[in-house]
């Protein structure tokens, strides 16, 4: 009898625990949704609402905030067409003191390249309206010397041998090492602003 009370009682809790993670992976997936639906990137950082209006990042000043050699805080520009991927990078950026704008299509990556002094770029190869080696040439005819950081889980051969022709920096395969991707691209930031003041 108590037997059958143990299986019965474990057979309980795998039941409930399948149940709350069916709930959170349906609310998750709701959110993401929401995400993918809005118009334009909308990031906690970041405010895009259309193509008129430019971008303004907003840097909590409770936080530090990376400071490049010339002075200025470094911009980082996230292109990326999932919500996850962004708000992950968007935090662990932001929390080191960089601005962070964030880009869901090619589109809304070449006009924030276009209005704002971007210090780093990280860059998906897979986006729903473009394609990442055509983003990338648009951002080197706009910023010729900009770090570009690829981050895709899909980097075909061709592909890589493209991107290197067009000076990427480095590439990183989705699920990526985050703090040695923080590293890179903070010593890229200072690398770039030596460039530039010199």
């Amino acid at each position: 009898m108590s037997y059958f009370l143990i299986l019965f009682a474990a057979a309980l809790v795998v039941a409930v625990s399948f149940i709350f993670y069916q709930q959170r992976k349906i609310e998750k997936e709701h959110l993401d949704s929401k995400h993918r639906s809005a118009p334009q990137a909308i990031a906690p950082t970041v405010s895009i609402s259309t193509h008129l209006n430019k971008p303004k990042a907003v840097v909590d000043s409770e936080k530090k905030v990376h400071t490049m050699k010339d002075g200025h805080t470094a911009n980082l520009l996230i292109v990326d067409d999932q919500y996850s991927i962004r708000l992950m990078l968007s935090e662990l950026f932001t929390a080191s003191g960089i601005r962070v704008f964030e880009a869901e299509t090619g589109v809304v990556a070449l006009d924030i390249c276009s209005i704002e002094s971007i210090d780093c770029v990280l860059l998906d190869l897979k986006l729903p309206d473009m394609d990442g080696i055509e983003i990338l040439q648009g951002i080197r005819s706009i910023a010729r010397e900009v770090p570009v950081v690829l981050i895709s889980a899909y980097a075909s051969p061709e592909k890589l041998e493209d991107a290197v022709a067009l000076g990427v920096s480095q590439c990183f395969t989705k699920p990526f090492d985050i703090i040695e991707l923080k590293n890179v691209v903070l010593q890229l930031c200072d690398q770039y602003s030596r460039k530039a003041t010199t």
